[in-house]
């Protein structure tokens, strides 16, 4: 709803703005400009990214129709899941514990808060690390730096998206020019024609620097902005979980693990104490 909200007002915007300003549609809508510059554009991003980054981008793209990754009950079934899990790992042994990192799909802890099995970006992150306990590994200082290397990583890899779509709004004024100087070229080899002719000619030519302004500022800026905020916010997620991971290895109380990530939940979607505990009673 929001997208499509935001769609009609640049489009009436600019039609109210044109109606008023006496300027006809069919001059606008130059099509031989229009195609020019989407596809110079196009062909420039194919160019300057690789295969691989063209699937991860038809992943991404239709979030722009989507809200928040995230809603606070979201959060409250990771927390509910975490207290569970790390309730069920005091009591039972190593082999134990691997058979439902190993098993998500088939566990009863996973299944019963399923926030992780519909995520797998988290679900990875969780057995990764949790998995290295299960190994023996008791360094908790050099787990805390993995975790935040591989945060890292995660941030660098959907990062590509954005900085993709930024070069690509950046140059999108000046590919823009190009189509513009062309036209000019054309309307100067019709110098001779009559003022009507020549003038539509001219003002064809401008379309291509306003299509290249209006494709970089209404279109591809947005959608970058957008899907920065959007990739954040699932990182939160992760974020989440890590600093109660972390408290859990370090040897807090398991509430006290849950009171920790509860903390770092942002503050529109961060759950109260109370609601926290009243989920918690009935995961017990």
């Amino acid at each position: 709803m929001r997208f499509y909200f935001s769609v009609i007002i640049v489009l009436l915007t600019i039609s109210v703005g044109m109606f008023f300003g006496g300027i006809s549609i069919g001059v606008v809508f130059n099509i031989s400009e229009w195609l020019l510059i989407s596809g110079i554009a196009v062909g420039s991003f194919i160019m300057s990214n690789p295969q691989s980054f063209f699937s991860q981008l038809a992943k991404q793209l239709p979030k722009v129709m989507s809200e928040k990754p995230y809603k606070q009950s979201d959060y409250l079934d990771l927390l509910a899941f975490m207290f569970n899990f790390f309730k069920y790992s005091n009591t039972v042994n190593i082999a134990e514990i691997e058979s439902q990192i190993d098993a998500p799909h088939k566990s009863s802890i996973f299944n019963k808060h399923p926030i992780l099995l519909k995520n797998p970006e988290a679900l990875s992150f969780f057995q990764n690390h949790f998995r290295i306990l299960t190994l023996g590994f008791q360094d908790i200082a050099e787990i805390e730096n993995m975790m935040e290397a591989d945060m890292d990583t995660r941030r660098s890899y959907a990062s590509r998206i954005t900085k993709s779509l930024n070069k690509l709004g950046d140059s999108l004024p000046a590919l823009g020019i190009v189509a513009a100087v062309l036209g000019v070229i054309g309307a100067m080899a019709s110098a001779g024609s009559a003022p009507e002719i020549l003038g539509a000619r001219v003002a064809g030519a401008l379309i291509g620097t306003f299509a290249g302004v209006f494709f970089a500022y209404c279109v591809v800026n947005p959608i970058s902005s957008f899907l920065e905020k959007f990739q954040e916010s699932e990182l939160e997620l992760i974020e989440c979980m890590k600093v109660g991971m972390l408290s859990y290895m370090k040897g807090h109380p398991t509430s006290i693990s849950i009171e920790f990530a509860r903390q770092v939940i942002a503050q529109d979607l961060q759950p109260t104490f109370d609601e926290v505990e009243a989920v918690i009673y009935n995961a017990k």
